[in-house]
């Protein structure tokens, strides 16, 4: 998303997604939402968000899409201020899954 009222994006999503009961379809509104933060420069609500969206895909056993957001953490964690924050969070949530799942290009 390169243009747009990323606010009112924002507040519909936020007004149509406690309908969800699908916990996929939650997840991929949650990514959506946080991509469209992103965009607005709601830096803090947009990784509180993936922080849900990691949540809802360990219940549902999607390991790989809760590594990627948590990718989404920290490439977004990556300002000076808050490069020990992304290691962390490489270090002890995504190498284990990653391993796991023997992916070894994202190993680096």
């Amino acid at each position: 998303m390169s243009c747009g009222p990323f606010h009112e994006f924002a507040r519909f999503i936020d007004r149509h997604y406690p309908k969800l009961a699908d916990p996929a379809a939650q997840s991929d509104t949650l990514w959506t939402l946080g991509n469209v933060l992103v965009s607005a420069g709601d830096m803090g609500r947009a990784m509180e968000t993936a922080k849900e969206q990691q949540s809802v895909d360990v219940a549902r056993g999607a390991e790989r899409d809760a590594a990627a957001r948590g990718g989404f953490n920290r490439r977004h964690s990556r300002r000076p201020r808050r490069s020990g924050q992304a290691l962390r969070i490489r270090a002890r949530e995504l190498l284990p899954v990653y391993e796991k799942l023997g992916d070894i290009r994202q190993r680096r």
